[in-house]
């Protein structure tokens, strides 16, 4: 610490009234120091922090130790100083963070201005809505943006929302590409019947489909999924904050996560109540609904997670077996050719349709040659045929039965298609081309 090195004179000593330490009088730092007997406090919480260390870098670090200093400070301590420092970098994150991200479409900063603006005690005292809701009950333009951005770099397709409120993150992520639809399942008709007017306003509203009713029963009342298309490649979990549990395994009772897809579950850190003490009486139970569905994802085998403490808290889920051999992953010698994947168009094409069909392309292969026109997949040119010497076109290579998927995940995998006379080698030739 330069700082205290400049109090040091050439024998070693602390010089108590050298230059640093008529200044002293304004600094609550060398004042925090100072301990009654006018000593220096060398193991003083300031000075443990002037330690290079790098996990005291982060932003919750920073305010950890402004928060700490005020607590331990000497005698003379300015705590406020530390407590006013503190408190300046909580209150200028958000606005900070929603100034430097992009901007929301005019429709959903509509959904926005509307529920913040609406008198919600108001409703439920006259009985319009079923619960006493509120504008924090919405997410932020942070949390919107990023779902978005979630569902842009998938590609996804079908998305699941399990809560709707307003219809905020809904129209987000429908907004994401022009592929997007939405399921969204909400309990409460009145707010069923808001969201749908904004949805309606909105050029992407006819890309989503509102259920009303219990989030829990119309989960459980989803068949199991068979393939691809009824799978939803982006999950969002933000409905009834002690069902958390039964949602999650509901939907991996019923493998409605596509392959590759990603589960983004809010609210799991919950104010900060489930590592430390509740800060309300009304806090403690959903704190331990948000301990038990984190436990159970971090100790389940089959899932690969993170946690983010973005607002109250985000955790995106995906299996690990998509994880570590995902459609976008490598190649590498290690993985087979045919991954689990999510057709970006056509049909889906299982195992089971290349058992049931493989003597068909066979047959297929054979007469290839004497079909007309072009063949979508294989993309041969007339002119680029094989030759013998004498300039005939040779009979086509008989090729050998293709490799099957391994099964010991149980679940179905596919290769990307078209409909046409032979759709397995559309999604083969796809593939070979990218390794």
């Amino acid at each position: 610490s330069p700082m205290l090195d400049s109090l040091i004179d050439g024998s070693g000593s602390i010089d108590l009234d050298g230059p640093m330490r008529k200044a002293s009088q304004s600094s609550p730092m060398l004042d925090s120091l100072m301990d009654g007997s006018g000593a220096i406090d060398l193991d003083g919480p300031l000075v443990r922090p002037s330690k290079p260390n790098e996990e005291q870098f982060g932003l919750i670090d920073t305010v950890q130790t402004l928060l700490q200093a005020a607590i331990e400070g000497g005698a003379g301590t300015d705590w406020r100083t530390y407590v006013s420092q503190a408190l300046d970098i909580c209150k200028g994150l958000k606005p900070y963070l929603e100034a430097m991200s992009s901007q929301l479409s005019p429709a959903c900063q509509a959904i926005a201005d509307a529920t913040r603006n609406t008198d919600w005690t108001a409703l439920h005292a006259a009985g319009e809505t079923r619960g006493l809701y509120h504008d924090g009950m919405m997410t932020t333009q942070i949390q919107g943006q990023m779902l978005n951005f979630f569902c842009s770099m998938l590609a996804a397709r079908r998305i699941l929302e399990v809560g709707m409120f307003t219809g905020f993150s809904t129209l987000c992520m429908a907004e994401a590409s022009p592929q997007s639809r939405v399921m969204a399942i909400e309990f409460d008709p009145y707010l069923v019947s808001v969201a749908r007017e904004h949805f309606d306003r909105s050029a992407h509203g006819d890309k989503i489909e509102v259920v009303c009713g219990d989030a829990l029963d119309v989960l459980s009342g989803m068949d199991v999924a068979i393939n691809d298309e009824s799978r939803f490649d982006l999950i969002f979990i933000d409905g009834n904050k002690l069902q958390y549990a039964d949602y999650f395994r509901c939907i991996n009772d019923r493998d409605l996560l596509a392959p590759g897809g990603l589960i983004c579950i809010d609210e799991t850190l919950w104010k900060g109540c489930v590592y430390s003490d509740g800060v309300g009486d009304g806090d403690e139970e959903v704190a331990a609904a948000m301990r038990e569905l984190n436990m159970a994802i971090s100790s389940d085998p089959k899932f690969v997670s993170v946690v983010l403490p973005i607002r109250n808290g985000l955790t995106l889920v995906r299996r690990l077996d998509d994880h570590i051999a995902g459609e976008r992953d490598h190649f590498s010698a290690a993985t087979p050719l045919f991954q689990p994947s999510r057709p970006k168009r056509g049909r889906a094409v299982t195992q089971q349709d290349v058992v049931a069909t493989s003597p068909q392309h066979q047959a297929s292969l054979a007469t290839l040659g004497s079909k007309g026109g072009s063949t979508k997949g294989l993309r041969d040119s007339p002119s680029l045929a094989p030759r013998n010497d004498a300039g005939n076109d040779l009979e086509p290579m008989p090729l050998a039965p293709m490799p099957l998927a391994p099964q010991s995940s149980g679940r179905q995998f596919s290769v990307e298609s078209v409909d046409f006379d032979l759709p397995i080698m559309d999604g083969w030739a796809e593939r070979l081309q990218t390794c």
